[in-house]
């Protein structure tokens, strides 16, 4: 569910732009501001989380958030999905997994088809898109010597969360009383602060999303 974005959002975030790795990987990406690929600003790449194919709508708000950034600061908005691009892990997708530092290197490779030389890059992402932003960052000297078309990351901001499997046992008190006590109370109140039925309908599935 959509929920009330802009006309400009909706139609750009249904474009999609299908990239096939020279290690025959394929990689789908959403161009939100295409009219600021070629000028003087930062772009603004987005990973997606693991398993989390962009049509699902989960992290939806958080990239129409980063877009409508961008119209008013003149940046453009590239959101990558995971590689592979399925719901399940396909033979790629686990391949990359193992392979950590491919993934990276797969999106320069995406990257400098798109953008120009030297253009300048803020990568974001949340989970396995937060770590994917860190590594984009860690890498882009040596991807811009080697391959000769040079993109700089200048700003890495990124949420590198664990998954629940990884929490201690002594964690889970505090878990609860962050999600029971803390962010309980402001997801209802966000529902609730909608501004018609159908707002506030969108609005909690939007947090079940």
């Amino acid at each position: 569910i959509h929920g009330e974005y802009s006309d400009k959002f909706k139609e750009e975030f249904k474009q999609r732009t299908r990239f096939t790795t020279s290690d025959g990987v394929s990689l789908t990406a959403r161009i939100l501001n295409p009219e600021f690929l070629d000028n003087d600003e930062h772009a603004i790449v987005y990973s997606y989380s693991l398993l989390v194919p962009a049509e699902h709508g989960a992290e939806l708000p958080t990239v129409a958030d980063l877009a409508a950034h961008g119209e008013r600061t003149g940046r453009a908005v590239i959101a990558i999905t995971t590689d592979g691009h399925a719901g399940r892990l396909c033979k790629e997708n686990l391949f990359s997994l193992v392979d950590f530092w491919s993934m990276p290197k797969r999106r320069f490779e995406f990257l400098r088809e798109l953008l120009p030389p030297g253009k300048r890059l803020i990568v974001t992402g949340s989970s396995l898109g937060g770590m994917m932003s860190h590594a984009l960052a860690a890498t882009a000297d040596q991807e811009s010597e080697q391959s000769g078309h040079p993109l700089h990351v200048t700003h890495d901001i990124a949420v590198a969360s664990a998954g629940h499997h990884e929490y201690q046992l002594c964690e889970y008190p505090s878990l609860a009383f962050q999600f029971g006590l803390q962010e309980g109370p402001a997801a209802i109140s966000y529902v609730r602060e909608g501004r018609s039925h159908k707002q506030r309908l969108q609005r909690f599935f939007e947090l079940l999303g």
